[in-house]
């Protein structure tokens, strides 16, 4: 499993609840995660879909505005923003977090792991 690195499209939105259907269409649309905080339970839910998550940033809109395309490493925290070229860094992703989505989320994480233990999958 290599590092996550994402080329994404900024959304600002600070209102409302995270729920479950957005984690799904972001997985469908290789999307990611930027935010202040998040739920543990509906940060569990995305990591388990392998979708990136970085919460600690204390003013994500001062990073992107709508629209603004982005680079992010999420093992490093590097950002550059493509629209503008600002380049800052924002807390990286926990690397055991970062494992589970760079192998895919949790169901291959756990079918990879399986693999290699066929005396536990009985």
């Amino acid at each position: 499993a290599g590092p996550i690195v994402g080329r994404v499209r900024a959304l600002i939105d600070d209102r409302g609840k995270p729920r479950l259907q957005g984690f799904i269409a972001m997985a469908a649309l290789d999307l990611a995660v930027v935010c202040t905080s998040m739920p543990y339970r509906m940060l569990r839910r995305a990591v388990a879909r392998a979708i990136p998550v970085v919460t600690g940033v204390a003013e994500p809109q001062a990073i992107a505005a709508n629209g603004d395309r982005l680079e992010i490493d999420f093992a490093s925290g590097a950002v550059w923003n493509l629209t503008s070229g600002l380049r800052t860094t924002i807390p990286p992703m926990p690397p055991i977090l970062a494992d589970i989505v760079s192998r895919g989320g949790m169901r291959a994480a756990l079918r990879e792991w399986l693999a290699s233990h066929p005396e536990q999958a009985g």
